[in-house]
């Protein structure tokens, strides 16, 4: 049980949204959709809807988003807003070029924001170990395992495999939009 209300509206507004996007896809009402809770990992659709179904949530502050997806999907959504701590992180988060030092902190909250996709499409725990070994760095779209989508009040991440295809609804106007993938 969640205990801090906004938290706790944050959750239930991410679970709804998540049924919308179900129905959005596959059909029915946001309501016919039931997902069961799973300790430590992403809601999951209820067995007898749809087994294979992939879902991942994520919220920052007033914004959520969720993905439905018949492959293994991550997202991660972060609001842009000055974070000092982040720079405390930094070892963490660099990418293949990078410079100790030298990324404002918009540059390693998106560094942040693709990690953290890539571990929730493998449904892992963002821990300094599991940021720390993923390896990362800038690529064309099209060879893209994460998209990063950057609007005015937030930066949002979409892993999914490399050349698939999904559809985007939000009523942000994205601003940027990057391709990362991981290096080995």
């Amino acid at each position: 049980m969640l205990r801090v209300s906004p938290r706790r509206e944050q959750y239930l507004a991410g679970h709804w949204l998540a049924r919308c996007v179900l129905a959005t896809r596959y059909g029915g009402e946001a309501r016919d959709w039931s997902l069961e809770q799973r300790h430590g990992k992403p809601p999951a659709v209820h067995a007898s809807a749809l087994p294979a179904q992939q879902l991942s949530l994520s919220h920052s502050g007033e914004w959520i988003a969720a993905a439905a997806s018949d492959i293994a999907i991550g997202v991660d959504i972060e609001q842009r807003r000055v974070r000092e701590g982040l720079h405390r992180f930094e070892d963490l988060l660099l990418a293949d070029g990078d410079v100790a030092g030298e990324l404002d902190n918009d540059a390693l909250l998106r560094r942040w924001v693709v990690k953290e996709a890539l571990i929730k499409r493998a449904h892992g725990a963002a821990l300094p170990a599991q940021l720390a070994a993923l390896k990362i760095g800038h690529c064309a779209l099209e060879h893209a395992e994460v998209q990063l989508l950057t609007a005015e009040h937030f930066q949002l991440g979409i892993a999914i495999a490399a050349g698939a295809r999904y559809e985007l609804r939000s009523d942000a106007n994205v601003i940027d939009r990057g391709g990362w993938r991981t290096r080995s």
